[in-house]
């Protein structure tokens, strides 16, 4: 009898880690250019990622704070150094100035799955994630930046086949 329970619950696990690797599904921010994704990142331990540039008119950088939601994005704040024309005089619910930055807060716009950034001549755009600074240096190129859910099955394939997949911790 102690075989035969010993059997089952070895047939029991075995499912169980069956299910989760095809059926669970994972959380996934893809950033991609020209129809190639650039670069993929597992969502576990963070949900925040910024986007920065150097605006094309005022030449001075600016700064946007998203929040991944499920599987949709939401731009949270955002921060300029000048305040000029074209800049939304009501966005968010707080505007103050802090180490030469206006900062804009609590907007909680929802942007959906996908951002579409376009990059130029002299805007040197980058993500940032946690520690992680990923350069957006191809000119005059739009890029994606996706978040999407993925069967954990699709993660450890594409480790075993060794395509570029960051797990950031």
């Amino acid at each position: 009898m102690t075989g035969y329970r010993l059997k089952n619950i070895w047939i029991i696990t075995i499912l169980i880690m069956l299910y989760i690797l095809f059926f669970f599904p994972v959380t996934v921010l893809l950033i991609q250019s020209d129809n190639e994704i650039n670069q993929k990142f597992y969502i576990h331990n963070f949900n925040e990622f910024s986007v920065r540039w150097i605006h094309s008119v005022e030449m001075e950088e600016w700064e946007e704070f998203f929040e991944i939601q499920g599987v949709s994005i939401v731009l949270n704040s955002t921060r300029f150094k000048t305040f000029g024309a074209g800049t939304p005089s009501n966005a968010g619910t707080h505007s103050f100035i802090k180490g030469g930055w206006v900062y804009m807060i609590n907007i909680n716009r929802q942007i959906g799955n996908e951002l579409v950034i376009q990059t130029g001549n002299e805007t040197n755009h980058r993500i940032y994630i946690k520690e992680n600074i990923l350069e957006l240096n191809k000119i005059d190129t739009a890029y994606h930046i996706k978040v999407e859910p993925m069967k954990l099955i699709d993660i450890v394939s594409g480790y075993i086949r060794k395509i570029d997949f960051q797990i950031i911790p």
